[in-house]
């Protein structure tokens, strides 16, 4: 716990403890990338499922064309 920038020493050696006292801010720079790459990977998904519904769209329309004559 900190209290007041004072560091009880059953909490010094925790993971938040260290993190409050360094500032670490790679951390905040990891994030940021993961955030970026997590939202580029669901474009990209969104893009090749949209590209993949077209193709089977136009695929059943070649068929249906060809059924019916």
């Amino acid at each position: 716990m900190i209290k007041d920038n004072y560091v009880f020493p059953e909490d010094y050696f925790t993971e938040v403890c260290y993190m409050r006292r360094n500032n670490n801010s790679y951390g905040w720079i990891i994030a940021v990338l993961a955030a970026i790459i997590a939202v580029g990977a669901a474009v990209a998904t969104f893009l090749l499922l949209k590209k993949k519904k077209d193709e089977d769209n136009e695929a059943l329309e070649e068929y249906l064309d060809n059924a019916i004559v």
